[in-house]
């Protein structure tokens, strides 16, 4: 573990709970989340967080839509690598994924 403090911010928490997200983000920063513009359609452009453009070549940033990118060596590869990190994470359950 990092002995420098972490916030760690996941997409999965922007979706959930995106303003909430957001004014924790501040506070750990040491700002003060009412100081900041509030978000708005003209500030969210990251994908996944802006209407989805059906012309656009991104990928549509749905939660969860990352392993379906995954070929089966990528998949095999990456569980042995990165599989405990990714159920501590809370990103799978389990390594069945």
């Amino acid at each position: 573990r990092m002995e420098d403090p972490v916030h760690i911010v996941r997409y999965e928490d922007l979706h959930e709970d995106l303003e909430g997200t957001r004014r924790a983000m501040y506070t750990f920063l040491g700002a003060d989340p009412d100081e900041a513009d509030p978000v708005s359609d003209e500030t969210m452009t990251s994908a996944g967080l802006q209407r989805e453009d059906p012309m656009s070549h991104n990928r549509k940033g749905a939660v969860g839509d990352w392993t379906r990118y995954f070929h089966d060596d990528m998949r095999a590869w990456y569980k042995d690598e990165a599989g405990d990190a990714l159920i501590e994470a809370g990103y799978v359950e389990s390594h069945g994924w």
